[in-house]
């Protein structure tokens, strides 16, 4: 029996660790082979330290950070698409979701997860890998497309499921109001954030799919985020939260069940590979 497997799409080193980590270290505990594709190497973020590198050496740094994370969660398998950080949305968007094909074909995963419509905050990147994501999705199975990797070996390869990483609406809006009684000023995405805060996130009810994260992989999860070490520091916004507030934020992963089609949105679904056969 092919050994299952679930595929992680996104689009810089960090996003991983934040949206599905304990998720990731979960399925990998049980057997299942955990792999990642990031678009970016993440060349276009913050310094948080400059002592960790320079504009440019980022994208080596972040690379290496990712390498550790995907090492704490459990990640077998990672891939770059080899985009620049910054620039997906204006990648040629065949040739991207070429690339990703070929990934889904070579790994065979029966689950994909990605970011959500409005990449949680409106990062163009994030919105753009979620639309690579979605084709590459629909295209793999397809020996119509992309027949030069036909030929290179590569088989059609259809995954039975695809999944959103979806931040409650409600969980947000419990972080914008802890915000706003603590008087602290902060927009989540900063400049990379594209839409108003109350437009952050997903509706609840849309919502298929929670998976509570145990003492053991949430501590995993932080000690994955924390590897990112140009990203965030001891006295950044996250690390300085109420450890109840940052268990809202970052204790539950929750999902959408997009393909296939017709789950209902009340949470009820607690694992990715339920149906999975």
């Amino acid at each position: 029996m092919e050994q299952q497997c679930l595929l992680g799409v996104f689009a810089h080193p960090d996003d991983e660790s934040f949206a599905v980590g304990g998720v990731f270290r979960l399925y990998a505990d049980a057997g299942i082979r955990v792999a990642l594709v990031c678009a970016t190497r993440g060349e276009g973020g913050e310094i948080s330290d400059p002592a960790l590198a320079t504009p440019d050496t980022l994208g080596q740094a972040r690379e290496q950070e990712l390498r550790d994370a995907c090492a704490l969660l459990g990640v077998s398998d990672l891939t770059f698409l080899d985009y620049r950080d910054g620039t997906l949305a204006q990648a040629p968007r065949e040739e991207a979701v070429g690339r990703l094909v070929r990934q889904i074909r070579r790994l065979r995963p029966q689950v994909v997860v990605t970011f959500d419509a409005n990449g949680g905050y409106g990062h163009t990147d994030h919105i753009a890998i979620h639309q690579i994501t979605n084709q590459a999705f629909e295209q793999a199975g397809d020996p119509a497309c992309y027949p030069e990797q036909l030929a290179a070996g590569l088989s059609p390869y259809a995954p039975q499921k695809l999944y959103y990483s979806a931040l409650a609406r409600s969980a947000g809006n419990q972080l914008r109001a802890y915000l706003e009684n603590a008087g602290i000023n902060f927009r989540p995405g900063g400049d990379q954030a594209t839409i108003p805060p109350e437009q952050m996130g997903t509706p609840d009810e849309l919502i298929t799919t929670v998976i509570p994260l145990d003492d053991r992989l949430y501590e995993t999860k932080l000690r994955a985020w924390a590897a990112h070490r140009t990203q965030n520091s001891a006295d950044d916004f996250l690390s300085r939260l109420p450890p109840e507030i940052g268990r809202i934020l970052r204790g539950t992963e929750r999902f959408v069940l997009a393909r296939p089609p017709g789950a209902p949105g009340n949470g009820a679904e607690h694992d990715l590979f339920a149906g999975v056969v």
